[in-house]
């Protein structure tokens, strides 16, 4: 017979195991080297939320979003058509994403690295991050990312 201290125990570990979790927005990899990384004088939570509406202002979709993990995903654009696309696009050098990881830094900023990336392939067989490249300085990708670094550093501050 389990008596009800034992009983309480047990479910307080239900719980525990419960709440912890491995499904989780933010990747396991961070970001491409040479992803340009700033400091702002926010918390993760307020520059995602407002990096992810500046981003639909400019038409990119989102793919993934979390304040609390720090982490932005658009979906595949193309700058073409001004729409954003599945993973089927066949337009390895001209569509991108766009990617952001906040991080905390006490006690009120955080650091955030903003990058855009291309497919290099289109190859179903390679894991996506495989395929990618980082757009390169003065891309239409590239540039996309530093004016909107600007607007954040003019909105947060260093």
């Amino acid at each position: 017979m389990i008596d009800r201290g034992s009983r309480a125990l047990a479910g307080v570990v239900v719980l525990a195991v419960l709440a912890c979790t491995a499904v989780t927005t933010r990747p396991r990899f961070g970001p491409q080297p040479g992803t340009p990384v700033d400091t702002l004088s926010a918390n993760p939570g307020t520059v995602i939320k407002t990096l992810a509406a500046t981003l639909l202002e400019r038409g990119l979709k989102m793919h993934r979003v979390s304040e609390a993990e720090g982490y932005v995903e658009t979906a595949w654009f193309d700058p073409v058509t001004k729409r954003s696309v599945g993973q089927e696009h066949l337009h390895t050098g001209r569509v991108f994403r766009v990617r952001a990881f906040a991080d905390s830094i006490p006690p009120n900023h955080c650091q955030l690295a903003l990058e855009a990336v291309y497919r290099r392939i289109a190859d179903p067989s390679q894991p996506g991050r495989e395929e990618e490249i980082l757009a390169p300085p003065g891309d239409r990708a590239d540039s996309l990312t530093q004016q909107i670094l600007v607007e954040l550093r003019q909105r947060f501050g260093k």
